[in-house]
């Protein structure tokens, strides 16, 4: 659990953890330099329960994504055969480690002990007071990597993964820029990631949200940022290609040959022109969770892609 300014929500999401029906688990907590009483909170609870321990502030700060790097580094320490990731905000459901810890285990009686394996999960969207918003959230039953690199279904609130695709991940460099983004580039890459689709967490809607929301996934909200303010999510496309670049040269040699020619190809179509570009994802199937949505990241590249690279260079 990485945590920062999270005093308001963070004591009720522990508590959550320590409902749990399944009570073999380690909970391990770094805080990025918070102003507020989350770290006299995390620390209280640190001391009432053993399975709890709170890391030292030493190393980077400034990110989520920084925050759970190193969190992620320490765990490589460890002799854990699974890692869940945990947000301050959110309230688990108490079946929610018994639920995922028996799904990955089911998946990996017909796989070798080698075989990196994610599992993402479903999730209840709530407002600050815990109420249950009614808005759902379409998510594929399984990742690949060519939909990856359009956008991100696996939240890594509702992740459980095993070690072998904590060993093959390795680190998770600063300019990942999404942890979670970045372990399901790896295991779509490197083995195979596969939806839960029981809604095990509370997944808490704010003003102070480090991800996107229920707002922004409404259609209404979807096709004014497309028509009206496209510009809005040029940061999130200039992650997105800066992430994939550091993907491709960090994991070049190790990965499969079809996955580094996909890569390879989509990055030079990319630096190119808009035509080469858009031939390449069509020709190789580039797509989103469904057809308005793919047509509206085609229209989006287009629009972009020269402010992309630029940014991106910078």
């Amino acid at each position: 659990m990485a945590t920062f300014n999270g005093a308001k929500y963070v004591a009720e999401q522990l508590d959550s953890i320590l409902a749990q029906t399944h009570q073999d688990w380690a909970l391990i907590i770094r805080d990025d330099l918070s102003t507020d009483q989350t770290p006299s909170i995390i620390q209280r609870y640190a001391e009432a329960d053993s399975r709890i321990k709170v890391l030292s502030g030493k190393g980077k700060h400034g990110s989520a994504t920084l925050n759970f790097s190193v969190l992620f580094d320490y765990a490589h320490s460890l002799d854990t055969p699974y890692l869940m990731f945990a947000d301050q905000d959110d309230v688990w459901k108490p079946n929610k480690i018994k639920n995922s810890l028996q799904f990955i285990q089911e998946r990996e009686r017909t796989a070798k002990p080698s075989d990196p394996i994610l599992v993402y999960g479903a999730l209840e969207y709530v407002d600050e007071a815990a109420n249950i918003i009614p808005q759902k959230i379409r998510m594929p039953e399984s990742l690949d990597f060519k939909m990856l690199l359009a956008e991100n279904h696996a939240y890594g609130c509702t992740m459980i993964f095993n070690r072998a695709l904590l060993q093959q991940i390795g680190h998770i460099p600063d300019s990942a820029e999404n942890h979670d983004y970045w372990v399901a580039l790896v295991a779509t890459a490197m083995g195979k990631a596969v939806l839960n689709p029981e809604k095990l967490i509370f997944y808490r809607q704010h003003s102070s949200n480090a991800s996107g929301g229920v707002a922004r996934n409404r259609i209404s909200s979807r096709i004014h940022r497309y028509i009206k303010q496209v510009d809005f999510l040029l940061p999130v496309f200039v992650k997105n290609y800066k992430m994939i670049n550091t993907f491709y040269w960090g994991y070049k040699e190790r990965l499969d040959e079809n996955i580094k020619q996909l890569l390879a190809g989509y990055i030079k179509a990319y630096k190119t022109d808009m035509l080469s570009l858009m031939i390449f994802m069509v020709r190789h199937n580039f797509r989103k969770l469904g057809m308005m949505q793919t047509l509206a990241h085609y229209y989006t590249l287009v629009q972009l892609r020269r402010k992309v690279l630029t940014r991106a260079e910078q």
